[in-house]
């Protein structure tokens, strides 16, 4: 086959060496002889000889060479080809991230935009709200002015009745004037109510029977010959918040708690403690308005895990000595306890369950102080119910304040109103009932006073309606005598309040005896008791003046409100009026009734 050029140029290369090869040979050679400095040329036939073989070698030698080449570069443009590969991989990769660096961005600056709305509208619901209460209040103030000449609260004389219209007596409307037996009693309750409550409103711990006298509680300081009327004390507006006790991260201020905790158990009080309040440092926003001037602390931490080691630090240096942690306070009130929304607190709930149970597992979680009086708290307060795991609450608190100008038995309308829809809901938790007042217009605004004796009157019927619902306790806010509460429970120079008085008084009737339960015929109302000291007994109270009831069979007096003692007979016209009246018969002892308290 003819060459081709590439065949040739490589034989000719293949000839030059082996020329080159023999040229070199035959000068070695000549070089190897006598010592001559001068070249020998080799003979024509070796020449001849040597240049074929040198050939064929070089030629395979340069087909190698070649090979090797090739491979050599085959495989640098592979390596090149991956690098690209890997490149472009690389820069996908950067371009992705870059834009989900931008994703990220315009979401979190959404969020800000949409908190700083959210913020807005808080406000300005707030500033519309404020405007509308002052509103409503100067309306309520001037109608009030205008008709405090033609009606008064208390001190009414009887309206004259016609024979004709006469109001039927309670012993008349009940035909028959006996009550179940009480579970454990010796007999028959008498009394001229024959249908007694046959089951609380909501689930107690303390069924109808006997009252703990943990029912009874308070906020702030009572005085030395207070403290046996109550045994459980709501530790709020005492300085021991999250903002106060954690000033700066780590850095702890127990010193307020200690005294606190110290003083109450001293006391034999059972201390409920309100958590929450943020300090700024720890604080989602610290800018946000925040009660007592704190900026922050009305909002949720940005760290929850901050919020569980707060609890967690709380609960573990109280353990056995707090009987309960309640999440917040009215975080559903106007005010500024709590301007985050109702998915925060929910988390907060489960953190604080965990830290709680793992620290002091015998220590009730209580749910925040729930305010109830309008239909925005109550839905707002159901919000959070639908969220929140039901299991990490052990109790339901409620703040059971009325409107301005309702009675104790408007609370506990409201009281239904709640429970009905959480048992709609299938939640069935006990209940405290962990702030409540009269006259009380919110926020720092002057309260509508209750005077006396209406404000022991509306002590009284708050404490047996709510047991007798089936609230396990009773936080009265609070003691003292302040401008925005309508009751002064308090001791001044003269001595306890007259509603202080009536605390004491009905919290001694409920302890020394067997609530066997409370009913109700038209405007007149009784809760039966069964006294330790035996015999039966009958609180009586109405929502109309110049009401009177029949003494029944085995009656011998009246206790009233305020400890006065006086005898009464079967047959006697026993005067019910707005101020309860324990009617006494069977052997019960009066006097012991009109002394006792729940721990004297």
């Amino acid at each position: 086959m003819p060459l081709t050029s590439r065949a040739r140029s490589v034989w000719a290369q293949a000839a030059t060496v082996a020329l080159a090869a023999l040229t070199l040979t035959g000068t070695l050679a000549g070089s190897a002889t006598a010592g001559t400095a001068t070249p020998t040329p080799a003979p024509a036939a070796v020449t001849r000889s040597a240049t074929g073989k040198q050939c064929a070698a070089a030629v395979a030698a340069a087909a190698k060479a070649e090979a090797t080449k090739k491979a050599v570069a085959a495989k640098k443009a592979a390596a090149a080809k991956k690098a690209a590969a890997a490149k472009k991989k690389a820069a996908a990769a950067k371009k992705k991230a870059a834009a989900a660096k931008k994703r990220a961005s315009a979401a979190k600056k959404k969020a800000a935009a949409a908190k700083r709305a959210r913020r807005a509208a808080l406000s300005a619901a707030a500033k519309k709200a404020a405007a509308a209460k002052k509103a409503a209040e100067a309306e309520k103030k001037a109608a009030a002015k205008k008709k405090a000449a033609a009606k008064k609260i208390v001190a009414k004389k009887p309206v004259a009745r016609k024979p004709v219209a006469k109001q039927p007596t309670l012993a008349q409307l009940c035909a028959v004037p006996v009550l179940p037996v009480v579970p454990g009693a010796s007999g028959p309750q008498p009394g001229p109510v024959s249908q007694p409550v046959a089951a609380p409103l909501v689930p107690s711990t303390q069924p109808l029977g006997r009252t703990s006298a943990s029912f009874f509680g308070v906020h702030g300081a009572p005085s030395a010959s207070a403290l046996n009327g109550f045994a459980s004390i709501r530790l709020w507006d005492t300085g021991t918040t999250w903002a106060d006790l954690e000033p700066a991260p780590g850095v702890w201020n127990w010193a307020p708690l200690d005294t606190a905790v110290s003083k109450a158990v001293a006391e034999g009080f059972s201390p409920l403690l309100v958590l929450g309040q943020t300090p700024a440092w720890a604080s989602s926003d610290p800018t946000a308005p925040g009660v007592a001037q704190r900026p922050g602390a009305s909002m949720p931490p940005s760290d929850p895990a901050r919020w569980s080691e707060y609890v967690s630090a709380v609960a573990s240096r109280y353990r056995g000595r707090i009987a309960g942690y309640e999440i917040w306070n009215e975080p559903n009130f106007v005010g500024d306890y709590y301007h985050g929304d109702e998915a925060s607190l929910v988390r907060l709930t489960a953190l604080a369950h965990d830290a709680v149970k793992a620290a002091d597992p015998a220590a009730l979680v209580v749910s925040p102080g729930f305010a109830t009086r309008t239909k925005g708290q109550q839905g707002w307060a159901f919000r959070y119910f639908d969220a929140v795991d039901i299991s990490d609450l052990d109790v339901i608190s409620l703040h059971l304040y009325p409107m301005p100008q309702q009675l104790p038995e408007d609370a506990v309308a409201q009281l239904v109103s709640v429970v009905d829809a959480l048992r709609k809901r299938g939640i069935s938790k006990p209940v405290w009932n962990t702030e409540v007042n009269y006259g009380v217009t919110g926020g720092t605004a002057d309260a509508v006073p209750v005077p006396d004796p209406l404000g022991g009157a509306f002590i009284a019927r708050t404490l047996l309606a709510d047991r007798a619902a089936g609230i396990d306790r009773v936080f009265w806010y609070s003691w003292g005598t302040a401008r925005i509460l309508g009751i002064s429970v308090d001791e001044h120079a003269d001595g306890l309040t007259p509603a202080a008085q009536a605390w004491m008084r009905t919290a001694g009737w409920l302890t020394r005896s067997v609530l066997v339960g409370c009913s109700q015929s038209g405007d007149v109302r009784a809760c039966s008791l069964r006294p330790d000291s035996g015999g039966w007994a009958q609180v009586l109270w109405s929502t109309a003046d110049g009401r009177s009831v029949t003494a029944s069979k085995g009656t011998t007096a009246t206790v009233g409100l305020y400890g006065d003692v006086r005898p009464a007979a079967a047959g006697d016209s026993i005067a019910v009026g707005a101020v309860p009246v324990l009617v006494v018969g069977g052997g019960a002892d009066a006097a012991a009734l009109a002394a006792a308290t729940p721990r004297g």
